[in-house]
Parts: structure tokens; sequence; C-alpha cells
């Protein structure tokens, strides 16, 4: 059956191909998804090799997987590591089940190897990636563990929503907007609003653009413990908070001629083709736990819809206070399989599990990362 199919690396005549394909993951507007490949692979600040490899059926692309460059660090010199991140699969629905995301990973991976030694990541792995990886050799090495916190309107609405959807003929009524306003551009309504009437709370300020150059500041005072981390100073932040997908909210706290002692960058996708999509905590940084959940308080106040973030994917001090704020577990049936995950794997086929290492952390102890949303496209 494979060998009705070739994959090839990326090529730029085949690029309107891609766009089209990727209509079922990243936007149905093309240019939207133009935008976004040029920022993630083409002006990506770590890589500038093959953005992704395709499969083609008779000269046509049926499958994509993206592969952009990453930057991180970890022991006591805060040694860096480029690190390939493997993203964005899309193969076409008559397509699948015939081993095609083996096909385009095993040509990826014997490509990607033949140019470096060291890993390769997957750092937001759903169950179907998942699934398809642990028997190609990854590793899965941490459980994000998603949590969330529902505005008591948004309580409500499903509430009714459960009682209308057990009543006959009515029940199409709750799959409107209005049932499940998560997806509305106007999520971010009742906070800008607070924000613009000085109610968020003293020396905090909301922007619609980073401040990369004072979120890296804070990010350098705080510290670095040694475990592995993304690199995050100002050419990260400003590169990767950029994303076309993504309509961002920033909450800061000082600042104002002074430095940033906080902050906490809100996510919402742009894209309807998921479905509702709640606001997520991308990333949180604080001088103190007490700034910390002030940040989160100001949002909360704001009853937003539905806030999610990943309880392992914080700073020490954050689930604590996640907890105290009312956050749950949700997304419970990806939880139970242990999604969304890391997934890594040695790009030289003959190296021991023992020996993956960096800077003496184990890739595969999840106590060896310090790992945030931020770091995957779901922030």
């Amino acid at each position: 059956m494979n060998s009705q199919y070739e994959v090839v690396p990326y090529q730029p005549d085949l690029r309107d191909q891609v766009l089209k394909l990727q209509t079922r993951l990243w936007s149905t507007d093309l240019r939207v998804n133009d935008a976004y490949f040029s920022w993630k692979y083409e002006r990506n600040p770590y890589r500038n090799g093959t953005p992704a490899y395709l499969a083609l059926h008779r000269g046509r692309i049926i499958g994509v997987r993206g592969v952009f460059g990453s930057c991180w660090e970890a022991g006591p010199g805060r040694r860096q590591s480029h690190f390939w991140c493997v993203d964005d699969l899309a193969i076409e629905p008559e397509h699948r089940d015939r081993g095609i995301f083996s096909l385009i990973m095993n040509t990826a991976l014997a490509d990607l190897s033949a140019q470096q030694d060291g890993f390769i990541l997957c750092p937001s792995a759903g169950l179907v990636t998942v699934l398809g990886s642990l028997t190609m050799g990854w590793k899965r090495v941490a459980k994000m563990e998603p949590v969330g916190l529902q505005s008591p309107r948004m309580e409500r609405l499903q509430r009714c929503r459960m009682a209308i959807d057990r009543l006959p003929y009515v029940w199409r009524l709750t799959r409107s907007r209005w049932f499940d306003p998560r997806g509305s551009a106007g999520e971010y309504a009742r906070l800008d609003r607070r924000a613009r009437r000085g109610l968020l709370g003293e020396g905090m300020r909301l922007e619609r653009s980073p401040d990369p150059v004072g979120m890296a500041a804070l990010v350098g005072a705080l510290g670095h413990d040694g475990r592995i981390r993304h690199v995050r100073d100002a050419a990260y932040f400003d590169w990767r908070l950029r994303n076309p997908l993504r309509d961002y909210r920033f909450l800061y706290a000082g600042g104002g001629g002074g430095t940033i002692t906080g902050y906490l960058v809100l996510a919402r996708s742009r894209s309807r083709i998921a479905g509702a999509s709640s606001i997520r905590i991308s990333d949180w940084e604080a001088t103190t736990p007490e700034v910390g959940a002030a940040l989160l308080r100001a949002v909360a106040r704001a009853e937003v819809s539905e806030l999610v973030t990943w309880a392992a994917a914080l700073p020490a001090w954050g689930s604590p206070v996640l907890a105290e704020a009312g956050f749950v577990p949700v997304e419970q049936e990806l939880r139970n399989r242990g999604c969304p995950c890391i997934l890594v794997r040695s790009l030289r086929a003959d190296l021991p599990e023992s020996a993956w290492l960096l800077a003496g952390h184990n890739l595969l102890d999840p106590a060896s990362w310090d790992f945030r949303m931020l770091y995957t496209m779901r922030g």
C-alpha cells in the first residue's frame, strides 16, 4: 500500500497545496494559513531547515508533518541545545489508516538524523499522535494535567444546556453560540472593560501587545533552577507571541517606568475549526506567589467564560494558587489517557535511554523539566 506514496521534504512550489491541506487544522482562510506558515516555519529564530515533510499520492499532497526549531537550556551554566520539534500533522481523510503517519515520520527522522545528533520533541502530543509515536521509539515524558475554571454564567448556561438537551426538538437550540460563548470574538470584552475602567488592581495593566524586553528581564531576574526549559529571551518572546492563529492579552504587574514584577499571558484561538475555545493561561511568572495570585484574581473577576491551563506546566507556586481559585481537572478523557504530554526521541537509534541527557538531566524524568504551555502551539 505504501508503494503508492512518496514522502519528500517541503518544496516552495508545493506551498499552495500545503496551505490548502492545513485548512483542516489551522484556518479555512488561506491567507491566515500563509501568515501562520511564514511566522512559524520561515521566521522561526532557531532553524532555517526543512519546515515540513510531505506525503504525495500521484503528485498531490495528502499528508504533511511540520518541523520547526526550538532552543532549550539546562544545568547551572544554562547550556543551550537546539531541538527539532514536530507539529501540524494533517492527512486527507481518505488516506488515513494506511500507514501515512509512520511513512512521513520515518522519512523525516532518517533525514534529520543525517543532519545532526541530538533529540527531537513533540511538545504537546494529543491522543492520535501518542498512539502513532510510541511504536516508533518515542517516549512519553510528562502529562500536562489540564485544569479549568468556569465563570458562574458559564456554569448556568451549561446546566441549562443539559436540561434542554433532554427535550425533543428544541435540543438544537443548545448548539447556538449563546449557549457556549467560548468561541466568541468578544470573550475578552469583560476583561478589556475592567482594564479601561482601572478595575484590574493597583499597579496592573492589560495590553494587546507583548513587552518582550520586560518579560525577558523578569525571567532573567527570577533565575534558573537548572531544569530543562525553553529559552525565554526577548527575541523568543518577540517571535513567539506573534502567532497569527491566537488573540492575546498580556496582564502585567508593576512596570509603568519601572520593572515588571509579574505577567500573565492569555491566549484565545482565532480559528473555529476545532470548535469553542477557552481562554488559556499560556505563561505566568511573578516575583512572589502573592503577585502571581493577584494577576489571576484580576482575570477571574472579569468572569471570562472559561480559563484553562496545564497544572504540570506552571511555576512552583502556580498549582496551589489555581487550586485556591477553584480550578478543577478538565478534559477528563484525555487526562485518563495521559494527554496532552511531551514526547521525546533520540535522533540516534543506537543511543541507549540511559544516555538521553541534557546537561546531566534525564530527558525521560518529568522532574527534569520546567515546562510551559507557551512552549507549544496550544498557547
